[in-house]
């Protein structure tokens, strides 16, 4: 199921609800268009972050073969503007991902933060903090709850390899969703 963000404005709950109780994943499209003044570019947020961490390898996925490569997370950003990370590589594709806690990002992002939760559609389900049927947000204080904030998952290929069908990022899931 892959609603708008608009499309929770009209009141399709019960579109959705039929979704949610079969379990079948929710991917909501839309989400910032034209509503965000701020600057949402993964090398504007991650590059600063990055500086402030003072981070030097990053751990990456080579998606010719799909193995884990170490690349310096600055040349990894740098590359995505330029076309590839490596010059010596001319057919690159490389995908970073990890998870943010939720409090390092309202730590380091706190606009964004904010933003994302006063965007977020229907916040009694998706609100971490306040959202009635939020399971996770209703538990008692004695549960120690995973930290999960937003995935971060930012992929680039070379060239004219954004043609290949396998270019996009295979559709997956963390146990943590179950």
């Amino acid at each position: 199921y892959y609603p708008k963000v608009m499309d929770f404005q009209e009141n399709n709950l019960d579109h959705f609800q039929t979704h949610w109780s079969k379990g079948h994943p929710v991917v909501v499209r839309s989400v910032l268009k034209g509503g965000s003044s701020l600057n949402w570019d993964p090398v504007a947020m991650f590059c600063c972050y990055l500086m402030t961490l003072n981070s030097k390898t990053g751990n990456t996925t080579d998606c010719m073969d799909w193995c884990k490569v170490d690349i310096d997370v600055k040349h990894f950003f740098l590359g995505s503007l330029s076309g590839k990370a490596e010059t010596n590589t001319c057919q690159e594709r490389l995908k970073l991902e990890g998870w943010l806690s939720s409090s390092l990002f309202k730590e380091h992002f706190p606009n964004h933060y904010a933003e994302i939760l006063n965007i977020l559609p229907i916040s009694h389900y998706m609100d971490p903090k306040r959202g009635l049927l939020n399971i996770a947000a209703n538990l008692p204080d004695s549960v120690e709850t995973p930290d999960f904030g937003p995935c971060l998952n930012i992929s680039y290929r070379s060239g004219e390899e954004y043609t290949l069908p396998d270019s996009v990022t295979k559709l997956g899931f963390e146990t943590c969703d179950m």
